[in-house]
């Protein structure tokens, strides 16, 4: 497979030459110019660069998602073939995160139990206000034992005697932190708790947890955070 520029559909020019040719025209980026400018400029098209025709933030982003696509579907040798156009594009790397992105599982699809497991290894992670996530954790336990209308993933994860063992274990740690107990031993009992779940969880899911990768959780220290 042999992919050239040409292949877009379109010659790409030079961001400052179109940009100046569109202030004559009157007219601003949009989606018919935007296809001419090169992936590593389009950033350009919605900044004081563009100045009085530029576009918006969501123009640019779905022009560069556009250009990704089709490459998201593709088996790794065909991708293989196409690394030196991304390189030349300077897509590669947005494209290789796009990939993985995909590939990651999302939050929701999460049982409680693994949904439970994330929370307690983020609160390791990093003690900055740990204790409404712990509360967190303690609501998704318990949607284990009573079960919640909202729930996506109908395998809790855990068996409802273990939920209901940590939500108490949870309870009385809260009850001695901060203040009864240090930050060590408290991060000594989060790993801890959070091991013992993991346990439970099915291998399917103990593989999702050990990847340690989310499509959209979001927290202070980045946790999950998708990497090339």
């Amino acid at each position: 497979m042999i992919i050239e520029v040409e292949s877009l559909g379109f010659d790409h020019r030079n961001f400052y030459q179109l940009r100046d040719e569109l202030i004559a025209q009157g007219k601003k980026f949009d989606a018919r110019s935007l296809p001419f400018v090169s992936y590593e400029q389009l950033a350009l098209c919605c900044t004081g660069e563009a100045g009085v025709v530029a576009c918006s933030l969501k123009a640019v982003r779905e022009e560069k998602q556009n250009r990704r696509e089709r490459f998201l579907g593709m088996v790794p040798e065909e991708l293989e073939e196409c690394i030196r156009f991304l390189q030349m594009e300077q897509m590669f790397d947005d494209v290789k995160f796009a990939i993985l992105y995909q590939a990651a599982p999302a939050w929701a699809s999460l049982s409680y139990g693994a949904k439970a497991w994330t929370k307690l290894n983020c609160v390791f992670n990093h003690l900055d206000d740990p204790l409404p996530r712990l509360a967190e954790v303690i609501q998704l336990l318990g949607y284990v034992i009573y079960p919640h209308h909202d729930a996506i993933n109908d395998d809790p994860g855990v068996p409802p005697d273990v939920a209901d063992n940590y939500r108490q274990k949870l309870k009385n740690l809260i009850m001695l932190y901060p203040g009864r107990i240090t930050d060590k031993v408290f991060r000594e009992k989060i790993v801890e708790f959070a091991e013992n779940i993991l346990d439970y969880l099915p291998e399917k899911e103990r593989k999702i947890c050990e990847r340690e990768e989310l499509q959209d959780y979001s927290c202070t220290n980045d946790c999950f955070r998708v990497l090339i």
